[in-house]
């Protein structure tokens, strides 16, 4: 499978921080070195980013709208009920 036609949503969870970055990126891989590398201005200071959630599309406007809801309070609602055993340690 190839993911260079995908459109992921990524859910990075920087650990000691509850806060996640949800946005729709084309190289999930890319992105995860990034934020490990410090190349991430709001990642700079922190350390142990750790990727725990993230959904893959092949169309484009499925991964907008997927993003689009996921920001929303009843989207934020569902990620944190959907990761409450994987969040409980950050929280």
């Amino acid at each position: 499978m190839s993911f260079e036609y995908m459109f992921a949503h990524a859910n990075i969870i920087l650990k000691g921080n509850p806060e996640a970055e949800l946005r729709r990126i084309s190289d999930l891989k890319r992105r995860l070195y990034e934020h490990q590398s410090n190349r991430v201005h709001t990642t700079l200071r922190m350390h142990d980013v750790e990727l725990i959630f993230y959904e893959a599309f092949k169309n484009k406007q499925d991964a907008q709208e997927r993003e689009k809801y996921l920001k929303t309070t009843k989207g934020k609602r569902a990620i944190k009920l959907m990761l409450q055993n994987t969040l409980a340690p950050v929280v």
